[in-house]
């Protein structure tokens, strides 16, 4: 007993604590949809970044070496050697790669521009465009979901 008589509540309530329990987990129902959408964005993200570097990597190396360099492609559960790309675990080819990339010495492709289409398995709307021109050069574009127009 304290200040005349009167008991001091010195805690929480069993319903304050209920109704802060019932607030958290309304909130997290509704910040998980998009948790979880951010997390594919940077999947698809990484996936494209990768496959981006090894191009470049190759090409780097074309330039430096002052010969052809070639990058190939692989599916996901197929084994990997060194001068391949292979996609994460998160994506797959939406439009896939038909024939082996090869870079000149001075840096350009041997063919006409490629265009490659990454998409994510479990949210096919999702998707990266990979664009690498005759010169070399290579744009990544997660705004497109289909591949430029490139005459």
């Amino acid at each position: 007993k304290c200040c005349g008589g009167v008991l001091m509540n010195k805690g929480f309530t069993l319903i304050e604590l209920m109704v802060t329990i019932s607030i958290l987990a309304i909130l997290s129902m509704i910040a998980t949809p998009s948790m979880i959408e951010i997390i594919r964005k940077q999947q698809l993200a990484s996936d494209a970044r990768s496959v981006i570097e090894s191009m470049s990597i190759a090409r780097s190396d074309a330039i430096i070496y002052r010969k052809k360099q070639t990058v190939s492609f692989v599916a996901n559960d197929d084994i990997a050697p060194s001068n391949v790309i292979q996609l994460g675990k998160h994506t797959h080819w939406s439009i896939k790669p038909s024939k082996d990339l090869s870079f000149t010495m001075f840096g350009s492709l041997e063919e006409n521009a490629q265009c490659y289409v990454l998409e994510h398995q479990n949210k096919s709307t999702l998707k990266a465009v990979i664009v690498i021109h005759k010169n070399g050069s290579i744009d990544y574009d997660k705004m497109l979901s289909t591949c430029p127009n490139m005459t």
